[in-house]
């Protein structure tokens, strides 16, 4: 039997959750992940292999393309805001 790996993702932290989310729902690689995987197991999919790259604090630290099927970039704490 052939095992099937999910799609390799880059997701790129451009930024910090506000502090009090972050808290709770951890930076927005985590955001990312969750929604990914939990996504693909509701679809009965791959569960993607999905890696955080923090190129806000390391600009020059970015992943090799080569090494994706795909790069996710998060946006920033101004996009998110509490409800």
């Amino acid at each position: 039997m052939t095992v099937v790996s999910g799609p390799r993702i880059a997701i790129l932290e451009a930024d910090v959750p506000m502090p009090e989310l972050e808290l709770l729902y951890g930076t927005y690689g985590d955001f990312f992940r969750r929604l990914l995987t939990d996504s693909a197991t509701a679809g009965e999919l791959s569960v993607p292999e999905c890696t955080k790259w923090n190129i806000k604090d390391y600009p020059d630290k970015y992943p090799d393309p080569a090494d994706f099927d795909a790069i996710l970039i998060s946006g920033s704490r101004t996009s998110v805001t509490k409800q």
